[in-house]
């Protein structure tokens, strides 16, 4: 199975006729991360976003915290993309702390980062707002 997608039709084409199929709850959690990630990279962010949440509704009710932790990540980074830096950082946050109980260091690493990045924009765009010139 290809993950590949070069445009939306081949989302909907390659990916659109699986969604019936699907069997398991961590099918539907992969499937949906993977639509997701397309979206994500063909500049679709909020359906990124979207998809991500159906993802995590599928890993969650399948209790895999793997599925949750990529999940999470995903709707992260959609939401950094549409500058929803506070939904950003509740997802970060939130596979943080699975990562956190999993024992997994290297991706709480990279998730700290994350953070950081966000963390950094928010004080940038606050510093922007705050240092406005006044008039003398």
């Amino acid at each position: 199975v290809s993950t590949q997608c070069t445009g939306s039709s081949g989302i909907n084409a390659e990916y659109g006729q699986r969604i019936p199929m699907n069997r398991t709850l961590l099918e539907s959690a992969w499937l949906f991360h993977e639509l997701g990630r397309c979206c994500l990279e063909l500049g679709k962010f909020a359906d990124a976003s979207s998809y991500g949440e159906q993802s995590l509704d599928a890993a969650s009710q399948a209790s895999d915290e793997n599925w949750q932790i990529n999940s999470s990540v995903l709707i992260a980074q959609a939401e950094v993309k549409l500058c929803h830096d506070s939904k950003a950082l509740e997802n970060f946050n939130r596979a943080l702390k699975i990562a956190e109980v999993l024992g997994d260091k290297a991706i709480q690493e990279a998730i700290s980062k994350a953070i950081q990045d966000v963390n950094y924009r928010i004080a940038e765009v606050s510093g922007a707002h705050n240092s406005t010139p006044q008039e003398t």
